[in-house]
């Protein structure tokens, strides 16, 4: 699921880290991804890189089902997280060591 998400926005590790499930808009038209800044959960260049990133609909089919199907039903300081691991949020080095597992030749 990190690779598809990291693919599919072009966002770093860190912006992958913060999303949250309200961050994801899988009904209607067109689906999209928001990406927030807060205190907690900060983005490289603060509000600047704030956005709405659409998805195709194959990419948003991909992430509804990983919600309802394989996603650990976790709840971090009153959040939600997209991605997550049996302990909680998943962690920026997490996802770099997907990137590395992926990408390596």
């Amino acid at each position: 699921m990190v690779l598809l998400v990291a693919c599919t926005t072009g966002r770093r590790p860190g912006g992958l880290r913060s999303l949250d499930l309200s961050d994801v808009h899988l009904t209607g038209d067109e689906p999209y991804i928001a990406f927030n800044h807060d205190k907690d959960l900060r983005l490289k260049n603060g509000q600047k890189s704030e956005s709405e990133v659409n998805l195709p609909p194959e990419a948003a089919a991909v992430i509804a089902d990983y919600i309802e199907t394989v996603r650990e039903d976790i709840t971090v300081d009153d959040r939600e997280p997209l991605l997550t691991t049996a302990q909680g949020r998943v962690s920026t080095s997490t996802i770099r060591r997907h990137f590395y597992d992926f990408t390596r030749p």
